[in-house]
């Protein structure tokens, strides 16, 4: 109490000015109609801009909510889906929470572990395409590689032909691979289709991973060089499935 009145005191001047503004206004708004309506609109758009906050902050979290449902619906649908076609794939649906896309040995971590049945050489992919590998596995996380890793060579097909490649990436642009290991023969054109091949556990056949973009054979070369643009934009990765296919006893 001592100190309050101390505080008074000290400022007695402002705190006098202050309340006489106050009345000062208050009697202008009661007797001038304009103002009234001025000071009005003023203040039902300081509280429209405070719900409208308040909205947004619940909508951000809501909307998170419901993409992390989203991903897991849609990872139960590709589980059904894989067994009505006979490949008898499993999915887990998956957050990214950290991730590189300019070092020669990028990677990304999602937020499931061995906890939710995830393993290593599960294939990890979005609506967009295939995106990579789970390489490491903890608890409640697991460490993945993506194909833009110079060291990651993701078997593919052209879907057209079903001829089989591999991915190779230069560590230079983050949305181009090459396809290698296509003979010169090999029919391929701009615009082509590019889709996983089907052979190893991680991926489903047919799962999106680019479209053929340049296409050059040198003379007396046996491969043509094959330049991709993958499907998915790894600048606007989130959420993600994982997944495996079963393993017959």
């Amino acid at each position: 109490m001592r100190n309050l009145l101390e505080f008074i005191a000290k400022h007695s001047n402002l705190l006098i000015f202050l309340l006489l503004e106050i009345a000062a206004v208050m009697l202008i708004v009661s007797t001038h109609p304009y103002q009234y309506s001025r000071v009005l609109t003023g203040s039902h758009r300081v509280v429209a801009g405070i719900n409208d906050q308040g909205d947004h902050w619940h909508n951000y979290f809501h909307l998170h909510t419901q993409n992390q449902q989203l991903v897991e619906q849609n990872a139960q649908l590709l589980e059904q889906l894989s067994a009505l076609q006979g490949n008898d794939f499993s999915y887990t649906g998956a957050k990214v929470i950290d991730m590189t896309i300019h070092s020669p040995h990028n990677h990304f971590i999602i937020n499931k572990g061995a906890e939710d049945s995830i393993c290593e050489g599960m294939g990890v992919s979005n609506v967009q395409g295939a995106i990579g590998i789970v390489s490491q596995v903890g608890k409640h996380y697991a460490v993945c590689v993506p194909i833009l890793h110079t060291q990651n060579h993701l078997s593919c097909r052209l879907k057209k032909n079903r001829y089989v490649g591999f991915t190779s990436w230069s560590g230079v642009n983050s949305r181009y691979v090459e396809l290698t290991d296509v003979a010169r023969h090999v029919s391929v054109e701009v615009g082509d289709t590019v889709v996983t091949s089907g052979l190893t556990t991680a991926f489903e056949e047919d799962v999106p991973v680019g479209v053929v973009d340049r296409v050059k054979i040198g003379d007396g070369d046996n491969y043509q060089k094959i330049r991709v643009r993958l499907m998915v934009d790894y600048h606007q990765l989130e959420y993600v499935q994982v997944g495996q296919r079963h393993e017959l006893d």
